[in-house]
């Protein structure tokens, strides 16, 4: 699933797209209050068009599947 169309159409400031991993990340040096607002708008985005996401504890959105253990660990061996 491409979602960087999707993206783009949101006009994002502090989250990008890293489309090898399909993880929406918060750019570095955002504004707490900022970043909130951002990922209020991807997640209301993603379910109001039935995409499988889940947020993770540093903010990130991973976009297509749910964390798993399996996942986690595939994520960190490629990072």
């Amino acid at each position: 699933m491409n979602i960087k169309p999707i993206l783009d159409s949101l006009n994002l400031v502090y989250y990008e797209y890293d489309s090898t991993n399909h993880i929406i990340k918060a750019k570095n040096n955002s504004p707490k209050s900022y970043l909130q607002r951002e990922l209020t708008k991807i997640t209301y985005y993603l379910v109001s068009k039935n995409i499988v996401f889940d947020v993770l504890g540093n903010k990130s959105i991973l976009v297509g599947e749910k964390e798993s253990f399996f996942s986690k660990l595939k994520r960190v061996a490629l990072s």
